[in-house]
Parts: C-alpha cells; structure tokens; sequence
C-alpha cells in the first residue's frame, strides 16, 4: 500500500477539503457526492422532477444532513433553466420576518434587489473564474487559490442563474424588485408581487425556484425562545407563497414533524416530502475519497488512515450515532488537522478515537 506523503496531508488540510459546513457552491462540482450516486433513494432525481411540475417540496433531515447541497446540486444541473432565489433570514429580526406574509414576502424582494444589484460590483475575471470552476475546467486547488470566495460569496442566493444570465435579466429584476418595495399599495398586494417577480424573470426563460434555507436556525435559536412563530411560518407564510403557483424548496428540520402546523401543512399545502436517506458504510468510502480526489486522484480513503479499516469502523459509528455528513467531515477534518500537526504520514484510527471522543 502506498503510503501517503506529508505534502498531501498538508493540501487535504490546507485546503479543507473536509469542510464541515455548508459547501460553498463554487464546490459542489469538487466536494459533493450526489445522494443518486450512492443510495437506493434517488433524491436529487425526485427532486428535480418536483420543480419541473412547479411543486412545493419540503427536503427534511437533520442539520447538516444536506439539504442545502442537494438544492443547489439541483440548480447547477438545471442553470439554463432555473433561477434560484434563496432565502434564509438568519441574520434578520426574525420576529418581524416571520410575522406575517408581508414582511416575509419584503425580505424576499429586498434579497433580490441586493443580490442582482451586487452582481453588477463584481468583476468579470471573478466571474468567468467561478464559472471555469463550476464547469470543473480549473483544479480544485487553483480555484481557491484564485480566491473564488470573498464578495462573490454574496451572490450565492442567485449565483447559478446570474451566472448563466444576460446581464439585462439583473437590471429588470432589481427595477422592478426596487419599484415593488417603494410601491405604496405594496402592503396589501406583496404576494401579488412575488407573483409579478416571477413573470419578470420568466420573461428573460427562466424559472424562478424559490429555495427557503435554514429553517432550523432561524425558527429554532438557544438563546431565545422562538416557538410561537413556527405555526405563523408553517400555517401562514408557507401556504401564502404556494399561491404563486411557482416551484418552491423548503428545507426542513426533522423535529418539526412534532408540530401541529408543520403536519398540518404537510397534509394539505406542501406537494412532496423527501426526507434525506441515511447512508451504509460503502457510500461513506465515496463521500471521504471524493475530498481527497479533489487533491489527488491518485490515493484514496485506504491511504489516509492507518489501519483504515479500524479507522473506518470508528468513523462510521460516529455517523450512525449521529446520522449527518456535516459531523462526519467535522470528525475527519478535526483528525486530519491533529496529524498534521503531529507531522504524521497518515491518521491512526487512535488518533481517530481520540477526536471522536472529544466530539462526543
């Protein structure tokens, strides 16, 4: 078995190829494996079909199950065909977001006239360079030595459909989004204006999809009690927005199957459910050499821990415990970093138990 060099550990490490949150979109193409390619549950597949029938989808799972990866996997695949809109009110009052339709409905067209206003900042080398990436037509490595992340970052609510746009499409939407939010009937007619939103972008051969993220942060926070606005999001907002009669993704956190309003909705508003399949130790050997081959095609899981099978037992019970690839790369990327600060050639499956314990 060939064994591993230190200059590859310090580029799987370097480079963070085991990130443990959100894959920023620009690696996707790199770091994610689709859910069609590794398990019986064609996900990806079924969800595409959805928005291709203007479905309200619900994606449910724990957090950082990949919900998020699996929506924006989606709308690459279909950039000449969707314009993703996403929202996700973490940073706001959520308390005046979630307190009706029409303020949810103002941030929905605020976060449009910003994202298509702060295309027009960015520059085109940066630009053509995140579309090369996408394409996967630059290595994972010059990408991000190319800085790729910075303020390009800021058009992730609507980078796959900028990227594949005439600019005319962004100067119609943030005219109209900018003319919407200062219209003085604006207050009673708001879902009426997502509604016109739409046409405006149908009217450059898109579709809009409408990708709601984070339900489970900005519903659900430990440092306030938020419950009172779940039933006004689920029994509410949700229904209010299916009246556009326009694709919409929701990702849903698994606890609120427990909620009166979520189920409610479930039965009679959202179209399809799909919750997020949980993974067998095969698919797990994908996901970790997918990271590593997006250094070096030449090594896989078996090179990077020693003796890899004990290694591998112990990760895949930390999985099954935990049941979400965000833990799964925490605990690796955790131990990657540990042996290379050790100056190691490869991760013991010691090493491995050590940081599984103090993850526990």
């Amino acid at each position: 078995m060939p064994r591993i060099s230190p200059s590859l550990v310090d580029q799987l490490a370097d480079l963070d190829v085991f990130i443990h949150t959100e894959i920023p979109v620009h690696e996707i193409p790199y770091l994610y494996v689709p859910f069609r390619e590794i398990s019986s549950f064609k996900i990806e597949d079924y969800v595409e079909r959805s928005l291709s029938n203007s479905e309200l989808i619900a994606l449910e799972g724990e957090r950082g199950s990949g919900k998020s990866c699996i929506a924006y996997f989606v709308f690459l695949l279909n950039s000449d065909t969707y314009f993703p809109i996403v929202v996700s009110p973490v940073l706001e009052d959520v308390r005046d977001v979630c307190t009706s339709i029409e303020n949810f409905v103002r941030l929905v067209l605020q976060r449009v006239a910003w994202s298509t206003s702060t295309q027009h900042t960015i520059s085109k080398t940066l630009v053509d360079k995140t579309k090369e990436m996408l394409a996967q037509k630059v290595a994972f490595a010059d990408g991000k030595r190319a800085n790729i992340t910075g303020r390009i970052r800021g058009l992730l609510s609507i980078l796959p459909g900028v990227l594949s746009a005439e600019a005319s499409i962004g100067r119609d939407i943030e005219s109209y989004a900018q003319r919407s939010l200062e219209g003085h009937a604006f207050n009673t007619q708001r879902v009426e204006c997502v509604r016109e939103l739409c046409e405006t972008i149908e009217a450059h051969n898109k579709t809009p999809v409408f990708f709601i993220d984070d339900t489970d942060k900005f519903l659900k926070r430990s440092d306030e009690d938020l419950s009172d606005l779940v039933p006004k999001f689920f029994g509410q907002i949700l229904p209010a927005l299916a009246r556009i009669d326009r694709p919409i993704i929701v990702a849903v956190h698994t606890y609120y199957n427990q909620s009166d309003s979520y189920k409610d909705t479930a039965r009679n508003v959202i179209d399809s459910r799909f919750q997020i399949p949980v993974l067998n130790r095969e698919a797990l050997h994908s996901l970790i050499d997918r990271r590593i081959h997006a250094v070096s095609r030449r090594h896989h899981w078996r090179d990077l821990f020693e003796p890899p099978d004990e290694a591998m037992d112990s990760m895949c019970s930390y999985y099954s415990q935990k049941q979400t690839l965000r833990e799964l790369m925490r605990l690796c990327k955790e131990s990657l970093r540990k042996a290379q600060n050790e100056g190691l050639q490869s991760i013991p499956s010691s090493l491995v138990n050590v940081v599984k314990a103090d993850l526990i």
